[in-house]
């Protein structure tokens, strides 16, 4: 999952400066991308996910979980 959130944080030009409430309003978008549908595999994907941000680009635990919820948006527990 690495190669798409490496073109998702370039071809937005995210950068680990940006505020939570900047980077949450690509979550959607990017969410959309992560997911097949499938609750287990999607969960691992957004934690490969959050991890690049994290170790790639420098994110914070915060901003990582702005852009990627540990929940998909819209989800009933």
């Amino acid at each position: 999952m690495s190669a798409i959130t490496t073109k998702f944080v370039t071809d937005h030009k995210l950068t680990n400066e940006m505020s939570l409430e900047e980077l949450s309003q690509y979550a959607p978008e990017i969410l959309e991308l992560l997911t097949t549908g499938v609750p287990k595999v999607d969960k691992e994907k957004r934690r490969q996910a959050r991890d690049r941000l994290q170790k790639g680009y420098k994110f914070s635990k915060e901003q990582a979980y702005a852009l990627i919820p540990h929940e998909r948006i819209g989800r009933r527990i």
